[in-house]
């Protein structure tokens, strides 16, 4: 069964879409379902009852309401959150994102209920 990835705002992109589908994996974009422009509760609460794996931008959001979730009991599908450098040079690019997802996964590490920073993943 496919990874079924949700993006939030912050890594809606076509680009990104294209290579992850690319690589085998289910996408749902904001613009596609209706979603663009809700808050990172609303994505997060949208992905988890889909059980879709959400990928962001927003480190400090989603790892804020990854916290929340916990403490509370809530379960979400899992968190892949891509940190953006101060030194954008070292940003990750699109392939990279795509890979890093791939070696999350082969590692065998779980996902779900879990956040994981991509950037560890390269």
């Amino acid at each position: 069964m496919a990874l079924s990835i949700y993006l939030d705002d912050s890594l809606d992109d076509d680009e990104l879409i294209a290579r992850l589908r690319m690589a085998g994996y289910d996408v749902v974009s904001p613009r596609q379902v209706g979603t663009s422009g809700w808050d990172d509760h609303e994505h997060l609460t949208y992905a988890s009852e889909r059980g879709y794996v959400i990928l962001t931008a927003d480190a400090k959001g989603f790892s804020a309401l990854h916290e929340l979730w916990q403490k509370s009991g809530r379960a979400h599908a899992g968190i892949l959150v891509v940190y953006r450098e101060r030194d954008v040079s070292k940003n990750m690019a699109k392939p990279e994102i795509v890979r890093a997802i791939g070696n999350l996964l082969g590692s065998g590490v779980p996902v779900v209920g879990e956040l994981h920073c991509l950037n560890h993943w390269r």
